[in-house]
């Protein structure tokens, strides 16, 4: 029989989890959070840690005295008592008490160091928690993510190098755990239909254009080339919300 030829995300893949520097790293990541060195193999003292981790997430986030701080930086940087640098530089600080926020920077870092896509996020996730070696574009195993009923949403992370195949590669992994979130109620979630208009308006707004003028280039290019259809300016905002892409005007 004739073998798969191996993708290129496979290959790395297997470079990348058979790197003994690389699992070290990862070892000490599961270390400062309490997780086994070689990850979860059982299903329920995972999701009893993981539950632990999203209510101290959420204990920090809803607490009126961090908020309030993040919100002094803001207005610091607002009124010119910070400089940019500063304000964000404090905020990162103040993050690294959110284990959510911090499990973030440390994956991050490693994406950096080992140049691994953005778009890789997710499977990192995973292999910290549990020993699943996944990556985008995988069929990753649905027995240890996501616990039953603890997440209500799944997020996707649109970086300003994010491609509208990155939004597709993902989309089957959206689709398989959305099943696991508390509010599913059978329904098939459906691929968007203005995937590559929304895409379109994620990346415009990275390169950055203002509301009025992505919806002048939105409605030019569906005028001109009917790829999709116009959009009014008040969307462009509900669009970036919808893919966490925060800013002004």
């Amino acid at each position: 029989m004739e073998k798969t030829r191996k993708t290129q995300n496979e290959k790395f893949a297997d470079w990348l989890y058979s790197n003994p520097e690389f699992q070290k790293e990862i070892q000490e990541i599961r270390k400062s959070f309490g997780i086994p060195e070689n990850g979860f193999s059982d299903k329920e003292k995972f999701r009893a840690l993981f539950k632990k981790f999203q209510e101290k997430t959420s204990e920090i986030l809803n607490n009126q005295g961090f908020t309030k701080k993040i919100d002094r930086l803001r207005a610091g940087l607002i009124m010119g008592k910070l400089s940019q640098k500063d304000c964000w530089a404090k905020i990162k600080f103040l993050e690294r008490q959110v284990p959510q926020f911090a499990l973030g920077q440390k994956i991050k870092n490693l994406r950096l160091k080992y140049k691994i896509p953005s778009s890789w996020y997710f499977p990192l996730f995973v292999h910290i928690w549990t020993r699943e070696k996944g990556w985008v574009g995988s069929c990753i195993p649905g027995t240890f993510l996501l616990p039953d009923n603890l997440e209500s949403e799944i997020k996707i992370t649109v970086d300003a190098n994010a491609t509208l195949e990155d939004l597709k590669s993902v989309w089957p992994t959206v689709q398989k755990f959305q099943k696991r979130l508390k509010d599913y109620r059978g329904k098939k979630l459906r691929s968007p239909k203005n995937l590559e208009r929304d895409s379109m308006v994620v990346q415009l707004r990275y390169k950055g254009l203002s509301y009025k003028h992505i919806t002048e280039e939105i409605n030019r290019i569906a005028r001109d080339e009917k790829r999709f259809k116009s959009i009014g300016y008040e969307y462009v905002p509900k669009i970036l919300r919808r893919y966490e892409v925060r800013g002004g005007r």
